[in-house]
């Protein structure tokens, strides 16, 4: 993991120990490097928002793993399929999970965020 100053909405969000948590935890890849939030930055629009880190979860425990680690720290989750949206939609200043080499997370994961009890699930949609 390389050095860099990841820029945030907040500035209480200690950003190192969110990447040594999900390095630590998660199977797949972590990066908070620069290299990858700059190709997370961007998608078919002109749009550029800079991630905070970028998570490739290699199975559904991983994108858990992520989602409790993100709220632990306070940090947003964004959740982003192939980048090929045309008006920014899937550029945010969030850890983005990105589904690109393990699995889809669009075909396998339904996910939703309960709001009353702030609390994401999973569920397989051929359960």
């Amino acid at each position: 993991m390389e050095s860099q100053d990841a820029k945030t909405e907040n500035p209480q969000l200690d950003w190192r120990d969110l990447a040594a948590e999900l390095s630590q935890n998660v199977e797949g890849e972590v990066h908070f490097d620069s290299a990858w939030r700059a190709m997370y930055a961007t998608d078919a629009s002109n749009y550029r928002q800079v991630p905070i880190g970028v998570v490739v979860p290699k199975n559904k425990e991983d994108v858990l793993t992520a989602i409790a680690a993100c709220k632990k720290f306070g940090a947003p989750v964004f959740s982003r399929g192939a980048g090929t949206s045309l008006a920014g939609q899937c550029c945010n200043v969030a850890v983005v999970s990105t589904g690109r080499t393990a699995f889809d997370l669009a075909d396998v994961l339904q996910m939703s965020l309960q709001q009353a009890s702030r609390s994401a699930s999973v569920e397989h949609p051929h359960a």
